[in-house]
This record gives C-alpha cells, structure tokens and sequence, in this order.
C-alpha cells in the first residue's frame, strides 16, 4: 500500500477511485478554486478520465478475444 501511494499520489493526489476523485474536484472548481481542482496541480484529472474510457473497452476486446475464444474456429481443438 506504501508503495501505491508513493507512485500514485503525485499523479492523482492519492484518489484511486475515480467516482471520489471527481466529485470534490466538480465542487472545488465550482466553489472558485478553478485550475488547481481541475486539471489539478500535476494534470492527473485527466488520469480518471481518459483511463476508463480506453481501458473498458481494450479489456473488453481482451476479454471477448482472448479469454472467450472469439477468434477461434467452431471446430478447432483449441477453443474450449
């Protein structure tokens, strides 16, 4: 956990979860404190935004591709 935080916290102030990073830094914005809420000292907003959005659908193609066996024949012996 030590070493999470020692890697994350410059970037993203130490808020994993992207739904409790964004919602005070929607308030803080509103409340006046504008370019230190968003983007945020080090840019790292845009961490929990660009992040879901090119990672749902990669793991999803990964998922569907790989794990599933889309690219596979019906008849071949290495699907399952």
């Amino acid at each position: 956990m030590a070493v999470n935080l020692a890697l994350y916290a410059p970037i993203t102030q130490a808020g994993w979860n992207p739904a409790r990073d964004f919602g005070p830094r929607v308030i803080a914005c509103a409340a006046g404190w504008g370019k230190v809420a968003i983007p945020g000292p080090q840019n790292g907003f845009w961490v929990y935004i660009v992040g879901p959005c090119l990672g749902a659908p990669l793991g999803a193609a990964l998922a569907e591709f790989g794990l599933w066996g889309v690219w596979c024949r019906p008849r071949s012996k290495n699907c399952a």
